[in-house]
């Protein structure tokens, strides 16, 4: 039964990219938060397999018509480098197998960076797409939300209240990834509240984006809340009139004000929270934020024996116990990663590696940065804007965690896909 419903999956990706590919993106939007293992002999993810389905479809549109043959294949150029790194690092690696399962979450990722910058022509596809994105995003962190506040009440906790409460995770494995996938998504939310015309799609764009901001605070994920607030900070000082940021600030430091003058006390709502928010600050007497310290620490020692090809992809958790002693931080470090991307890619494939990811961030991400200056319509510009916050706040969140290969980051390579996608529409329609 599983193996028809795998092949239906597969099927119905395929069938719907050959049809119309940016129906294709769609469905995969709507899966993006029920990335579950599939037992079909080997252990493949409903990510994966639709992915399988993207590409089938993409081929029959390749040997069906002239104008897919014609598609932007930059990007594919873009990524050999990185691509060469990692397989040059799994070559030099101890486990083989570990470091080929990396290399192939790596070009899913890729791939689906490649096919959504490709699979949408206008702008009614595009907003479609993303209409998809921001709704099962909504929806993912309704459940959130009811879920953690259904086991806050049995465990005798409440969201708002001190003690080990359960944080929003949806549908993912930890609340880290889930707020990953929020902050890709959130911005395109906020855009979609002053793109909408009717007041039913204003209604809807607010619920969304309370039920997103609402959901990434539980998370309770730390490095969110600074990437947020950085990225906000920048979209309000470059895109709002200096006298409504300065307003939006000064009533941001009042309510502020308030919520530390309540929730200092350990008896009142929202100490939970206060304690999270006030340890950014305290690093030496909060365990999490003083173990990634030792983490980037640990990270340079083992760069530092292998600067130029690193460990291996995939490869971390076979060198690990050299450098960490067996302590409290242990088996966080052994049964995980390092907690910075950047740091994980140099550990594992190199400063080959490093430099390759970011030859390939730095291309794509130009590319769009190089257009925003130029003239674009109203009612796509902003998307774009929109998308290039959501990449700025994922990259930073990932300065303290690695939310892409080892958690669900099939998410960060749509988004990169749609921005670039706007990039070659314009260029096509001008």
């Amino acid at each position: 039964m599983l193996i028809v419903l795998a092949l239906g999956l597969v099927l119905a990706f395929a069938a719907l990219t050959a049809f119309r590919p940016f129906l294709g993106l769609c469905l995969l939007g709507v899966t993006l938060p029920l990335d579950f293992p599939v037992e079909i002999g080997i252990t493949a993810y409903t990510n994966e397999l639709a992915l399988a389905g993207l590409l089938l479809g993409s081929g029959y549109l390749w040997w069906k018509e002239k104008t897919w043959k014609t598609r932007h294949w930059n990007i594919l150029l873009w990524s050999m480098p990185f691509v060469l790194a990692i397989a040059i690092s799994v070559l030099f690696s101890q486990a083989w197998s570990a470091g080929a399962k990396q290399l192939l979450r790596w070009l899913q990722l890729i791939l689906i960076f490649w096919f959504a910058a490709n699979a949408f022509q206008n702008k009614i596809e595009f907003k479609r797409i993303i209409s998809v994105l921001i709704t099962v995003a909504a929806l993912a962190s309704l459940y959130g939300l009811i879920k953690s506040l259904v086991l806050n009440i049995h465990s005798g906790q409440l969201l708002l209240y001190g003690g080990d409460v359960v944080r929003v995770n949806s549908t993912f494995g930890h609340s880290n990834q889930f707020g990953g996938y929020l902050l890709c998504v959130l911005p395109m939310a906020v855009v979609g509240f002053f793109q909408a015309k009717h007041k039913w799609l204003k209604a809807g764009a607010v619920a969304a984006v309370a039920l997103m901001a609402l959901a990434m605070v539980f998370t309770y994920t730390r490095s969110l809340w600074l990437a947020t607030t950085l990225v906000g900070g920048v979209w309000l000082y470059f895109k709002v009139p200096k006298k409504i940021s300065a307003l939006c600030c000064v009533g941001l430091i009042v309510l502020g004000g308030i919520f530390i003058a309540i929730a200092a006390q350990p008896e009142n709502p929202g100490h939970r929270l206060y304690q999270r928010a006030i340890s950014i600050f305290q690093p030496q007497q909060e365990d999490s934020v003083n173990f990634r310290m030792v983490c980037a620490k640990t990270a340079f020692a083992m760069f530092s024996n292998n600067p130029l090809t690193g460990f291996g992809a995939g490869n971390y958790d076979q060198h690990i116990t050299k450098y960490f002693s067996q302590d409290y931080y242990a088996w966080e470090a052994m049964n995980k990663h390092i907690h910075n991307l950047f740091l994980q890619l140099l550990i594992e494939t190199g400063l080959l590696g490093l430099l390759g990811f970011l030859f390939l961030l730095a291309m794509s991400l130009g590319n769009m940065v190089k257009t925003i200056g130029q003239h674009w319509e109203p009612e796509t510009g902003p998307w774009l804007e929109a998308i290039l916050a959501g990449v700025a706040g994922f990259l930073l969140a990932n300065l303290f965690d690695v939310l892409t290969i080892y958690a669900r980051g099939i998410h960060f390579g749509l988004l990169l896909g749609l921005g670039l996608g706007l990039v070659y529409m314009r260029h096509k329609n001008t």
